[in-house]
Protein backbone atom coordinates (compact mmCIF):
# COMPACT_ATOMS: atom_id res chain seq x y z
CA UNK A 1 0.00 0.00 0.00
CA UNK A 2 1.18 3.48 -0.90
CA UNK A 3 0.10 6.71 0.67
CA UNK A 4 -2.10 8.57 -2.04
CA UNK A 5 -2.66 11.66 -0.24
CA UNK A 6 -2.00 13.42 2.77
CA UNK A 7 -3.69 12.46 6.01
CA UNK A 8 -3.72 14.49 9.88
CA UNK A 9 -4.91 13.18 13.05
CA UNK A 10 -6.11 15.97 13.89
CA UNK A 11 -8.96 15.59 11.00
CA UNK A 12 -12.02 14.13 11.48
CA UNK A 13 -10.88 10.48 10.27
CA UNK A 14 -8.79 8.79 11.73
CA UNK A 15 -9.58 4.89 10.89
CA UNK A 16 -9.71 4.14 6.90
CA UNK A 17 -11.74 0.63 6.43
CA UNK A 18 -11.42 -0.79 3.05
CA UNK A 19 -11.27 -4.75 1.64
CA UNK A 20 -8.53 -5.78 -0.18
CA UNK A 21 -9.55 -8.83 -3.13
CA UNK A 22 -6.07 -11.36 -3.45
CA UNK A 23 -6.72 -12.82 -6.84
CA UNK A 24 -4.60 -16.14 -8.51
CA UNK A 25 -4.01 -16.80 -11.91
CA UNK A 26 -6.80 -19.31 -11.67
CA UNK A 27 -9.31 -16.87 -10.50
CA UNK A 28 -9.53 -17.82 -7.08
CA UNK A 29 -9.74 -14.92 -4.39
CA UNK A 30 -10.13 -13.96 -1.17
CA UNK A 31 -11.35 -10.69 0.78
CA UNK A 32 -9.60 -9.48 3.32
CA UNK A 33 -10.54 -6.50 5.64
CA UNK A 34 -7.70 -3.83 6.30
CA UNK A 35 -7.74 -0.97 8.45
CA UNK A 36 -5.57 1.67 8.63
CA UNK A 37 -5.10 3.94 11.82
CA UNK A 38 -3.53 7.41 11.74
CA UNK A 39 -1.41 7.87 14.68
CA UNK A 40 -0.49 11.18 15.98
CA UNK A 41 2.93 13.32 15.20
CA UNK A 42 4.46 15.17 17.83
CA UNK A 43 4.56 18.08 15.87
CA UNK A 44 5.15 20.64 18.73
CA UNK A 45 7.29 21.41 21.43
CA UNK A 46 5.62 22.54 24.61
CA UNK A 47 6.33 26.29 25.26
CA UNK A 48 6.28 28.45 28.12
CA UNK A 49 4.71 32.01 27.73
CA UNK A 50 7.80 33.55 29.47
CA UNK A 51 10.33 33.36 32.08
CA UNK A 52 9.14 32.68 35.37
CA UNK A 53 10.06 34.66 38.26
CA UNK A 54 7.99 34.32 41.91
CA UNK A 55 9.05 36.34 45.13
CA UNK A 56 7.53 35.00 48.53
CA UNK A 57 8.08 36.30 51.73
CA UNK A 58 10.65 34.38 53.54
CA UNK A 59 8.48 33.43 56.76
CA UNK A 60 6.34 31.76 53.98
CA UNK A 61 4.79 28.59 55.37
CA UNK A 62 6.90 25.34 54.44
CA UNK A 63 4.06 23.51 51.98
CA UNK A 64 2.31 26.84 50.55
CA UNK A 65 2.13 27.14 46.85
CA UNK A 66 4.64 30.01 45.42
CA UNK A 67 4.10 29.40 41.71
CA UNK A 68 2.26 27.17 39.13
CA UNK A 69 4.51 26.93 35.99
CA UNK A 70 1.85 26.52 33.05
CA UNK A 71 3.18 25.61 30.21
CA UNK A 72 1.60 24.70 26.64
CA UNK A 73 1.64 22.31 23.88
CA UNK A 74 0.05 22.38 20.76
CA UNK A 75 -0.22 18.70 20.20
CA UNK A 76 -3.35 17.62 21.60
CA UNK A 77 -3.76 16.15 25.24
CA UNK A 78 -5.21 13.43 24.22
CA UNK A 79 -2.55 11.43 22.84
CA UNK A 80 0.97 11.10 24.74
CA UNK A 81 2.65 13.98 22.82
CA UNK A 82 0.50 16.66 24.05
CA UNK A 83 1.13 15.57 28.35
CA UNK A 84 3.71 17.59 29.77
CA UNK A 85 5.82 17.04 32.67
CA UNK A 86 7.30 19.52 34.59
CA UNK A 87 10.72 18.97 36.38
CA UNK A 88 13.20 21.07 38.01
CA UNK A 89 16.70 20.48 36.17
CA UNK A 90 18.82 22.84 38.31
CA UNK A 91 18.74 25.08 41.13
CA UNK A 92 19.85 26.10 44.91
CA UNK A 93 17.04 25.24 47.28
CA UNK A 94 14.51 22.77 48.58
CA UNK A 95 11.39 22.59 46.25
CA UNK A 96 8.07 20.33 45.74
CA UNK A 97 6.86 20.27 42.00
CA UNK A 98 3.35 19.01 40.76
CA UNK A 99 5.49 16.66 37.64
CA UNK A 100 1.85 17.11 36.36
CA UNK A 101 0.06 20.03 37.86
CA UNK A 102 -1.96 16.97 39.89
CA UNK A 103 -1.11 15.34 42.88
CA UNK A 104 1.78 13.68 41.93
CA UNK A 105 4.83 15.34 43.17
CA UNK A 106 8.49 15.04 42.53
CA UNK A 107 11.11 16.16 45.07
CA UNK A 108 14.55 18.03 44.01
CA UNK A 109 17.01 19.11 46.68
CA UNK A 110 20.43 20.74 45.77
CA UNK A 111 22.67 22.46 48.49
CA UNK A 112 23.85 25.95 48.22
CA UNK A 113 27.03 26.88 48.40
CA UNK A 114 28.60 24.92 46.15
Amino acid sequence: MILFAAVDFDGAVKLFNMDVTVTDTSSNSVIIPVVIEIKPANEFAPVFPADITVNFNEDTAVGSDIATPVATDGDSNDTPDGVLTYSIQSGSWNFLLRRRLQVERFFYSIQSGS
